[in-house]
């Protein structure tokens, strides 16, 4: 599947597949953000050249081209990665990537209540690396990495909250620890470990 909440990354099996330069990985990031959707061109551009365009008009073209062979060449259909509309489209389902599958379970997760919600939250949480869009330079991407990280935290506490009240404060307290010393100021973590304490 398709990996966001980590290093960018394409795994095939049990292989990664190499996506080549950060800039390149980039692109393909704010095309998995919102899947099936065209992203214009110019976008991608401000996204993965802050201030400095490239000086070539098809700089973006290129890197595509490029993807699309890795994608070919990992066996998969190259004409998932595809221009349209003035912009550029992936189309992969939203659960072969694992931000959107993340966000599903988490959904799923504010309707289900006791056991079956935390199970859900946990497997919202499994995988989600601290920093999300590792590797990926640029304005653009520490903005959407410090969204993601509010969005984990916020995921955190649900699952901690809702452990808290199966009386399960051994484990809330272990998982806590760690994101609470990285994240000192996050309120709703901080008080769950209080409580767990």
């Amino acid at each position: 599947g398709w990996r966001l909440l980590c290093p960018v990354r394409w795994r095939v099996g049990d292989t990664d597949v190499d996506l080549g330069p950060a800039k390149q990985r980039c692109v393909l990031a704010i095309l998995l953000l919102t899947p099936s959707r065209s992203v214009p061109v110019s976008t991608l551009v401000d996204r993965v050249w802050d201030e400095n365009p490239p000086r070539a008009d098809n700089a973006v073209a290129r890197y595509v081209a490029r993807l699309r062979r890795i994608i070919g060449s990992a066996g998969a259909d190259p004409s998932i990665l595809c221009f349209a509309a003035g912009g550029y489209r992936i189309v992969v389902p939203e659960e072969c990537i694992d931000l959107h599958r993340a966000r599903q379970r988490a959904a799923a997760a504010r309707a289900a209540d006791g056991a079956t919600a935390s199970e859900l939250l946990r497997a919202a949480l499994a995988g989600w690396e601290p920093v999300a869009l590792a590797g990926i330079p640029g304005r653009w991407a520490a903005r959407v990495r410090e969204a993601l990280q509010r969005e984990r935290l916020d995921l955190v506490a649900d699952w901690a909250e809702q452990d808290l009240r199966l009386g399960r404060g051994d484990e809330v307290i272990t998982r806590l620890r760690p994101v609470v010393a990285d994240h000192p100021t996050a309120e709703r973590p901080v008080a769950a470990l209080m409580r767990a304490l």
